[in-house]
């Protein structure tokens, strides 16, 4: 494999390895929004520092 396609293959897969972390970090973001809502009561839209109670 020549350099040029070498280094295109690890760019390639940085960029998979940066879509999978968003996409696990993501998951991770909706899974505590589900534990806060089903145990707490506290919804939490993700996007400030504001939480809504609800009964």
């Amino acid at each position: 494999m020549s350099r040029g396609a070498e280094f295109s293959r690890r760019i390639a897969s940085d960029e998979r390895d940066g879509v999978r972390e968003r996409r696990e970090h993501h998951q991770a973001d909706e899974n505590q929004r589900e534990h806060l809502l089903a145990v707490h009561g506290i919804e939490f839209d993700g996007t400030d520092k504001t939480v809504t109670f609800t009964e």
